[in-house]
């Protein structure tokens, strides 16, 4: 006789491991703007804490060179930590009491260390700065100059996330820290002032909009001479919601914009690139919703001397305009131009730096990895009554942006590659043609690896300075020239 027997089900899994609470001191900071302490073993990382701090730590991983965690509470704190000045930021002010991180409350994962002054936070990731490039390169001291500060509201682009599965409880707002949960949030102290009512408008009226189901993101963006509001459409959008639409464009003077997949069947398109994935909403003057045609967006942006280049909805920008405009200044100052100067600008994008410079100078190449870039860098250049730049697409790291490089026979360089660094690009250069070298980063950390080939090659850096850009947060720009 057989006999059937039921597997007994194995336990799910093993419970998870309750992580420890721990009491430490904090000694020192992070170039990623995270606590660490040193007297515990294995050391610890904490986020949300500063050094001279004690504080209780969550952990929340255990490696076995470093164990990772966030503060709970704070029983000394530093001299300049203070209340973020956004009440859904890490450190917020909330019903009196100061809640220092994520784990007391959820919070926006924008701006994780506007719960420390300002000009404080620079001079702790200056300190972080020096003590990495002691650890990486040697003894030498860094000649920094007084960083320059921001505007508290800074930021000309924005990207909304959406939460829309409840219908009766839409979310706009942005992602939680260390969460993929949109938090609703109807304000944003770092935006620029133009910004503000038309995102505190969108959070009024998503209550309505129940189309937003169909919206993967919003787009804000003030461009030269108008504000745009994109919609990442994932299907035609609807008459109800082109209506929609009408009205918040004519009540709030903005610009609409939908992807390809959300122009409704019918509508009238003007001529327009094929690849194009935004397109502009444009209605009659009759108040007829369904009157309405399309554009490709014609969109530009401002830097110095009148110098202007084209923009599109999902470009990289610097959306912090007036520290833009200064760390451009810089670096001109930096790389001391004369009428006969012949200036490579590498990583070049849409013209940024190289349009100014060859306003001051005989001639600039300009050399950038992404097509559309160097479309725009050219477009940029014809705008401004340029014509003395040429911009070339290129990988980097090829024979053929080297030979660009040698034969242009320039004599001073300016860099401003992505958080990767320009390793790469350094060590095949000939860099004994440039007589200055102006390096502009956006992760210290690739930056000092960089300069070691600088230094190698017998340069010396001459000015160091932290600009601000993104207010409150662990990014940090870096402007640094070198000399031989």
């Amino acid at each position: 006789m057989a006999q059937f027997f039921k597997p007994q089900h194995k336990a799910s899994s093993k419970a998870k491991r309750q992580l420890p609470v721990v009491t430490l001191e904090i000694s020192g900071f992070t170039l990623n703007g995270q606590g660490i302490c040193k007297s515990h073993s294995p050391v610890v990382i904490v986020s949300g804490a500063l050094p001279g701090e004690t504080v209780i730590v969550q952990i929340t991983a255990q490696k076995k060179q470093v164990w990772l965690g966030s503060v709970i509470s704070v029983i000394t704190s530093h001299a300049q930590r203070i209340a973020a000045p956004c009440p859904f930021a890490v450190g917020a002010q909330r019903d009196n009491k100061v809640l220092p991180t994520q784990l007391a409350m959820p919070t926006c994962g924008g701006c994780q260390l506007s719960f420390v002054e300002p000009s404080a936070l620079l001079a702790l990731k200056q300190t972080a700065l020096d003590e990495y490039v002691h650890q990486h390169i040697g003894a030498i001291e860094l000649p920094w100059r007084a960083p320059v500060l921001s505007a508290p509201q800074y930021r000309r682009k924005a990207r909304l996330a959406i939460d829309a599965r409840d219908k009766q409880a839409i979310k706009v707002g942005f992602r939680q820290t260390s969460a993929k949960t949109v938090m609703s949030i109807p304000q944003c102290e770092v935006l620029e002032g133009a910004l503000q009512p038309v995102l505190n408008a969108i959070h009024t009226s998503s209550a309505q909009w129940h189309w937003l189901i169909h919206v993967g993101h919003i787009t804000l963006l003030e461009s030269r001479d108008q504000i745009v509001v994109a919609f990442n459409t994932q299907q035609p959008l609807s008459k109800q919601a082109l209506a929609a639409l009408q009205a918040f464009s004519q009540a709030h003077e903005v610009l609409i914009a939908v992807t390809v997949k959300g122009v409704p069947k019918g509508v009238p398109s003007l001529p327009h690139n094929d690849d194009a994935k935004w397109l502009t909403l444009h209605w009659a003057d009759d108040n007829d919703a369904m009157n309405v045609s399309l554009a490709q967006p014609d969109l530009w942006l401002t830097s110095i001397d009148e110098c202007q280049y084209p923009v599109g909805l999902d470009d990289f920008i610097q959306v912090n305009a007036s520290l833009n405009q200064a760390m451009i200044y810089t670096s001109i100052d930096l790389l001391a131009l004369a009428p006969d100067d012949r200036v490579v600008d590498l990583f070049c994008g849409s013209g940024n730096f190289s349009v100014p410079i060859a306003k001051q100078t005989e001639y600039v190449l300009g050399i950038e990895g992404v097509e559309a870039m160097v479309q725009q860098a050219n477009q940029g250049a014809v705008a401004s009554g340029v014509d003395n730049v040429t911009f070339l697409h290129a990988d980097l790291t090829t024979s053929e942006a080297m030979h660009a490089i040698k034969a242009a026979k320039c004599n001073k360089l300016l860099l401003d590659p992505s958080r990767e660094g320009a390793k790469a690009i350094l060590a095949q250069v000939d860099l004994q043609q440039f007589e200055r070298i102006v390096y502009v980063s956006c992760n210290p950390q690739s930056w000092v690896h960089d300069i070691q080939l600088l230094l190698d090659a017998g340069f010396a850096c001459q000015h160091t300075q932290f600009f601000d850009m993104f207010a409150g947060t662990t990014h940090t720009e870096l402007v640094s020239v070198f000399t031989r």
